[in-house]
């Protein structure tokens, strides 16, 4: 049953990814990939929220489905690597440099700063 939760979770995470990527961008036109940045900020929020939820809790299944599988399928570190990649080949280095430092900062603030 866990490979279910992880597996329903990891696609519901996975279209919202997707849905982001198609809204975000129409939404904010510029070169700084906004639509990843939310994706990974809005991924270890609800990470956040949920596991402090969970403390001291047994919520196996729930952990599996939104934390190592809906967040897991919404945040991605592979788009994200890709992208800085793409804008450092393309002389974009300031805005690789902000999207590498907004990115660990709101990632770790956000979990820093909510959990408790």
């Amino acid at each position: 049953m866990n490979i279910v939760y992880v597996f329903l979770g990891g696609g519901l995470g996975s279209v919202m990814r997707y849905l982001l990527s198609l809204g975000v961008p129409q939404l904010v036109n510029m070169r700084f990939p906004a639509a990843t940045f939310l994706a990974n900020t809005i991924a270890c929020i609800i990470l956040v929220l949920v596991a402090t939820w969970a403390k001291g809790k047994s919520a196996d299944g729930t952990m599996l489905f939104l934390v190592t599988g809906f967040c897991g399928g919404l945040s991605t570190f592979s788009t994200f690597s890709f992208e800085n990649v793409q804008l450092l080949q393309q002389g974009n280095y300031l805005v690789a440099s902000a999207n590498i430092v907004l990115s660990l900062i709101a990632g770790i603030g956000v979990i820093y700063l909510m959990w408790k």
